[in-house]
């Protein structure tokens, strides 16, 4: 018999060329060991297509996410020079191996005098005090007797990644604004952070838009004609199944009055809520855009 396989077998001496068929000889059994079952088969090609998907990933991600700072709404004006001081907020960057990108602030707001603006400065540091201007305009404005729409970014990279120790845990930043020449309002402000992280990160935190729709049937997210004075309601829907907790939530809407008969007042309720007043647009003002966060 063939024990050791064909070519340990010497010639002539009943190796596996030599045995009959069906005789259980080598060559036979050499056949029979190199295959495997159908199910073992089955398993290693799994195993070779999964293995990729399960083992080599990108670690590491780059996103931006956004921090309202909230706004200054009022039927009182800010005088010339008067600084805005937006309420502090805790930005909370859970992710492990965080770099810092950039960091930026975007403000708006609107001139209500026929004065040139001349300059915009803002104003952020970390803690509940903002002093320290991190933005300076030239001249932003000449004067043309119309409400005009205010818009300006600071770079406050440097600021942010002094405190990357401190994110993870949260730490507090608080931003201001002046504005030189006209009376002003409805000032808004924003934070803006581009980083990279690691993405098997337990606890991320990431910023999620929804649309208001005008209709919400047809998913028309703005009014696309002129609205008459009174309540005008939009409708969305927030879907979050990865949602652990909320750091904050606001909404966004922008519109651009056109009214020359009388003064006009603006309001906003969310959900039956407590109904906030944003603004009294004067008579003397023709049209206005109207920014809100």
């Amino acid at each position: 018999m063939c024990s050791g396989g064909c070519k340990s077998a010497p010639q002539g001496s009943g190796g596996c060329k030599s045995a009959p068929q069906g005789s259980g000889g080598c060559k036979s059994a050499s056949k029979k060991g190199r295959f495997t079952s159908p199910a073992t088969i089955i398993f290693l090609f799994l195993a070779f297509i999964l293995y990729p998907s399960a083992f080599l990933h990108a670690e590491t991600r780059v996103k931006t996410v956004e921090y309202n700072f909230g706004g200054y709404y009022s039927d009182t004006d800010k005088a010339s020079g008067a600084q805005t001081d937006f309420p502090t907020r805790t930005v909370k960057l859970p992710e492990n191996g965080k770099t810092i990108r950039s960091a930026w602030l975007e403000f708006e707001g609107l001139t209500l005098s026929n004065v040139d603006v001349n300059p915009i400065t803002i104003y952020f540091d970390a803690g509940t005090a903002a002093s320290t201007a991190r933005f300076t305009s030239v001249q932003y404005t000449a004067s043309t007797n119309e409400s005009i729409s205010l818009f300006a970014r600071a770079d406050v990279t440097a600021v942010v990644t002094a405190e990357l120790a401190q994110l993870a845990a949260g730490r507090e930043f608080t931003a201001g604004v002046t504005i030189t020449g006209p009376l002003s309002n409805m000032h808004t402000m924003k934070l803006y952070i581009t980083y990279e992280y690691d993405d098997l990160s337990p606890v991320q935190v990431k910023t999620v838009r929804f649309p208001l729709y005008s209709d919400y049937t047809g998913k028309i997210a703005a009014f696309t004609g002129q609205q008459p004075a009174g309540t005008i309601l939009m409708q969305y829907q927030a879907d979050l199944p990865d949602m652990q907790s909320i750091q904050q939530q606001w909404f966004e809407i922008k519109g651009f009055r056109q009214n020359t008969t009388a003064d006009g007042s603006v309001y906003l309720n969310i959900g039956g809520g407590v109904r906030r007043f944003l603004k009294v647009h004067s008579l003397q003002i023709k049209t206005a855009y109207l920014p809100d966060r």
